[in-house]
């Protein structure tokens, strides 16, 4: 669900991987030999890979937080806003040129300068931190009830993992063979949301089926959590600007194409999975839905047993391997900071950093990491608040500034639809973030 992943530009032979040495500005004067072989289709794939993650299971969660009537028209309204989102993002990178690289630092930067690049850095630093907590406690989630391990030793499986499998892995240089887990991890997802749709047909078709309430519309103080859990559902962004660059023929109308493609894909799969988990269990649908089932529904309907186990299984392997490519994005934007306060200011690539810095920093954000997984009590917590803030950055506001700030001037009708987009982010960055906080005080930390 729009995670913080490496751009696909990357190849398996490259030393660094994920282009950490693509500068922020590009000379106008180079010459490039680029080759655009990206076809709509196979963009549509890339950026469907992107938008589906580990949030899926959280979908069912939004939705049963104000009701499925509710839930749909937010899911509805995120999908428009996005796709005018990429496409606002896509002209601020044509109006950028040569004079900035595919990304949002480089387009930060070219707009606003270095206060862009900061902007672009806290919001992926701030989403990555965020993002791989919520892989740490979905991991977590999985194995405890695969292999059935008690509460009390539920943090012991979180420094099981992270030790023996995500940090080793963090540490390689090389990330070349580990991308298939990310094509694995969208086949996981396919899995589990064929399996919400036939339990959902199994249980309804049976001699007693389970009757739950399920309104249209359940406006409470949970209902915060269906926007800061969906907003970025469809989030692609960080994949697009590369996607678009390669592009056959590239145009605005291409890739609108296939980010049109992605977006409803992955709506399909929002809908018959969150749909599908909320009428099943109603109000007690939990924010990983994989783990919603008791020993008494496995009992009254058994022929879901194995099919459950080799969803659960293959979500939490698929998790586990997809952790360390989202670490890299994550670790290179703090290794960015990291070297420019070294070096007295300079801008310098995360590649630049020596094996025993690469280490260090590796492991320190993974120390962070598994001790905020540790203690923090609930997924929906990392989830919403890098929803509020992350996502009205990455979806809302960046976009628009990047757009008005190269079409001066910046206050005018013809730029009305990105002023507005950019006071609806402020607006879903301030409410959403309040109301989050507040809710998850009195939820989890009452006076």
């Amino acid at each position: 669900m729009g995670e913080y992943l490496p751009s696909p530009r990357s190849t398996a032979t490259d030393v660094e991987s994920v282009g950490e040495a693509q500068p922020l500005v590009h000379s106008v004067t180079k010459e490039h030999k680029e080759q655009h072989e990206g076809t709509i289709l196979g963009s549509t794939i890339t950026l469907t890979n992107t938008i589906l993650g580990s949030g899926t299971l959280a979908v069912p969660y939004a939705i049963a937080s104000s009701g499925y009537g509710v839930g749909v028209a937010v899911m509805v309204t995120i999908a428009l806003l996005t796709q005018y989102s990429v496409h606002l993002l896509m002209l601020a990178s044509d109006a950028a040129g040569n004079a900035a690289a595919k990304t949002y630092e480089s387009l930060g930067h070219h707009t606003m300068g270095k206060w862009g690049t900061y902007l672009a850095e806290f919001t992926f630093i701030f989403g990555g931190f965020g993002t791989l907590t919520s892989y740490f406690i979905f991991i977590t989630d999985l194995f405890c009830v695969v292999f059935s391990v008690p509460k009390a030793y539920r943090a012991w499986v979180t420094v099981a993992c992270t030790v023996f499998v995500i940090l080793p892995l963090s540490l390689l240089r090389k990330l070349g063979k580990l991308r298939l887990s990310s094509l694995l991890a969208t086949c996981a997802v396919g899995y589990v949301v064929s399996l919400f749709f036939t339990v959902y047909i199994v249980v309804q078709s049976s001699n007693h089926p389970i009757v739950v309430d399920t309104p249209a519309v359940h406006l409470t103080s949970n209902s915060v959590y269906t926007v800061t859990l969906l907003i970025q559902a469809f989030a692609c962004h960080n994949t697009a600007l590369p996607v678009y660059e390669e592009l056959q023929h590239r145009s605005i109308k291409r890739m609108n194409q296939a980010v049109f493609g992605a977006i409803s894909l992955a709506f399909v799969l929002y809908a018959v999975i969150g749909l599908c988990g909320y009428f099943t269990f109603g109000a007690a649908t939990m924010d990983n839905i994989l783990v919603n089932f008791t020993p008494e529904f496995l009992d009254a309907y058994p022929g879901v047993r194995q099919p459950l186990l080799l969803g659960r299984l293959c979500m939490a392997i698929a998790l586990l391997f997809c952790a360390p490519i989202a670490t890299w994005p994550f670790r290179s934007c703090v290794l960015s900071v990291y070297l420019r306060v070294k070096n007295g200011g300079r801008q310098t690539p995360s590649s630049a950093a020596t094996a025993s810095e690469f280490t260090g920093m590796t492991a320190t954000l993974q120390a962070l990491i598994l001790f905020a997984a540790i203690f923090v009590p609930s997924v929906k917590i990392p989830l919403s608040i890098v929803g509020s803030v992350a996502g009205s950055l990455i979806i809302f506001i960046m976009p628009s500034l990047f757009y008005t700030l190269q079409h001066r001037p910046v206050v005018s009708w013809a730029n009305k639809g990105p002023l507005a987009m950019f006071a609806l982010g402020v607006c879903v960055f301030v409410l959403c973030f309040s109301l989050t906080m507040l809710k998850l005080e009195n939820e989890f930390f009452p006076l």
